[in-house]
């Protein structure tokens, strides 16, 4: 029996490969390109995921922290990234995701689905302050 390649067997087959190399995401995805048709790849097999009447929160996490996801310093989880705002961000501190290869679907999954923030003069004063009180300790 051929299991059907779902969103579920993806994120299980990147998990392993994670497990044995941290930097695979730079051998994955090498161009622009790649990566733009690989995320809508993620988007068009969470929409059959769902389809397919199945609960989807865990595996969003799991797919959530995945080393996969292009910033503007290389490939990181989204645990700690943000979706570009409406504006530069003056102290740089933020990590952010590269938005030059996100399609509208692809930044609104991100957004919306995997509920990723994105980049405001709030979350830019929160970790200015966050940063100055861990230097104070």
């Amino acid at each position: 029996h051929i299991q059907p390649f779902s969103l579920s067997s993806l994120v299980n087959y990147i998990e392993e490969i994670a497990q044995v190399d941290k930097s695979f995401a730079q051998t994955l995805i090498t161009s622009n390109e790649e990566a733009e048709r690989f995320y809508e790849l993620i988007v068009d097999l969470d929409s059959l995921y769902i389809k397919e009447s199945n609960d989807d929160s865990n595996l969003l996490n799991d797919l959530k922290n995945l080393p996969i996801w292009k910033s503007s310093k290389g490939f990181d989880t989204l645990q700690h990234l943000l979706l570009p705002g409406d504006f530069d961000d003056p102290i740089g501190h933020n990590q952010m995701l590269d938005s030059s290869y996100l399609s509208p679907k692809v930044e609104k999954f991100i957004e919306k689905k995997l509920e990723i923030k994105r980049q405001t003069i709030c979350s830019c004063w929160l970790l200015l302050f966050h940063c100055r009180d861990r230097i104070k300790r």
